[in-house]
């Protein structure tokens, strides 16, 4: 019984490190331009006010060209509640090869063109797949590398 009040102490201890340690959400970079395969353009900023997933993919990736097509269906959920759904190329894929995948999948979400990586550079992306989570005030709240679990991508979107 004399230790319970020690374990107490200790786990009031820990959950005020986990609280006080939690990752905080990092403000977009600037007037980052989004270029969409459809010829037009908008800064990401812009689109805040609604919670938004900004995927960062490959044609080269097998992991990303399978995630492609549950991606697709998470905006077909997703969009009537005003959710934005917006996926970025890698800097090596060209505009031809990024076309045939959106036409061959179907892809009903906007495809962004990154032929500089200079949104990836700058959103510090570094690999594929990862996708952004970005909250109601346009900040990243969360990030995921590696392939999707959609059942905790529909979690955290309702914390967003």
């Amino acid at each position: 019984m004399r230790q319970l009040p020690g374990l107490a102490l200790l786990l009031v201890a820990l959950a005020a490190a986990v609280w006080l340690f939690r990752p905080q959400p990092e403000p977009l970079p600037g007037q980052l331009r989004l270029d969409f395969m459809d010829g037009s353009s908008r800064v990401l900023r812009e689109l805040h006010g609604q919670p938004m997933l900004l995927n960062f993919w490959s044609t080269a990736c097998q992991t990303c060209l399978e995630e492609l097509p549950r991606l697709a269906q998470l905006y077909r959920d997703l969009q009537p509640q005003g959710i934005h759904l917006i996926t970025v190329s890698a800097a090596d894929d060209s505009r031809q090869a990024v076309q045939a995948t959106v036409e061959q999948l179907a892809l009903p979400f906007p495809v962004a063109l990154d032929p500089q990586g200079d949104i990836g550079r700058a959103l510090g992306v570094t690999d594929r797949p990862v996708t952004l989570f970005i909250d109601r005030q346009g900040r990243i709240a969360r990030r995921m590398s590696g392939e999707l679990d959609l059942t905790r991508v529909r979690a955290t979107l309702t914390t967003l």
